[in-house]
C-alpha cells in the first residue's frame, strides 16, 4: 500500500470521533519525519477554522516552491497556490468538519515530559485492513473536559514509520489571508474528485 492511501485510510477512520475533540479554530506548524526505504523529514504551517469553515497548509514542496493550499466547505473545493501565481483547483467529496480523537483509542496512561513539565495523554489504535494491521500512537494535551490537541502522532506500519509532531500551537488565526484565494484561481480547471475527511485532513494527514 502506498503511503498516501495509507494516510487515508487512517483519516477515515477517525472520522467516526466522539470523545475528546480539538478546538474549533487552531493553527500549528506540524514537522513529519518518514522512516522508510528512504528518510525525509518536512514541515508545515497548518491553519483550521470550523467557524468560518476554510482549512490551510503552506510548506515548501521538493521543487523549493512555496505551496499553499486551502480547503473551502462553502465551495466545496480545494485550492492548490503554487509561489502564489499558479493556480489549480479540485472538487471536495466531503466538507470539513470538527475534528476528534476516535472511540476506538485506548488510553494507555498519561505522562509528563521533563522539558516543560506538560501533562500529556496517550492514545493507542490499530486498524486492521487487507490482512495487515496499522498501528498508531497519540499523544495529546488535555485543554479542558471534552477539549484536546494533538502533540505528537507515531503511525507503524509494515516496515513504513511516520512521526508528526505539533508545535507552537495558538487557537486563533493569526493571519486570515492565509485563507483567501489570488485571482489566478478564478476559472482554473477543475481537477478531479478529491476525497478528503474531518481536517484530520490537515491536522493529521497530510504528508
Amino acid at each position: 500500500m502506498r503511503l498516501p492511501q495509507l494516510i487515508a485510510l487512517v483519516s477515515i477512520s477517525f472520522e467516526y470521533i466522539q470523545s475528546c475533540c480539538f478546538p474549533s479554530v487552531f493553527e500549528v506548524t506540524k514537522i513529519n519525519t518518514i522512516i522508510a526505504e528512504e528518510n525525509s523529514t518536512n514541515q508545515e504551517k497548518i491553519y483550521f477554522s470550523a467557524e468560518i469553515g476554510k482549512a490551510a497548509e503552506v510548506r515548501t514542496n521538493e521543487w523549493g516552491q512555496t505551496e499553499r493550499k486551502i480547503y473551502d466547505k462553502a465551495t466545496k473545493k480545494r485550492y492548490v497556490i503554487t509561489d502564489e501565481n499558479v493556480c489549480d483547483v479540485t472538487d471536495l467529496y466531503k466538507s470539513i468538519q470538527k475534528m476528534c480523537m476516535p472511540p476506538s483509542a485506548v488510553f494507555i496512561g498519561s505522562t509528563v515530559l521533563d522539558n516543560n513539565n506538560l501533562t500529556v495523554n496517550n492514545y493507542y489504535v490499530n486498524i486492521s485492513h487487507e490482512n495487515s494491521f496499522i498501528d498508531i500512537n497519540l499523544m495529546t494535551i488535555p485543554i479542558k473536559e471534552g477539549v484536546c490537541f494533538v502533540v505528537k502522532r507515531v503511525i507503524k506500519f509494515q516496515n513504513v514509520t511516520l512521526t508528526s509532531e505539533y508545535i507552537n500551537h495558538t487557537f486563533e488565526i493569526t493571519d486570515m489571508s492565509v485563507f483567501q484565494t489570488p485571482k489566478q484561481c478564478n476559472g482554473a480547471n477543475n481537477g478531479s474528485i478529491l476525497l478528503t475527511t474531518s481536517l484530520l485532513i490537515i491536522l493529521l494527514i497530510h504528508i
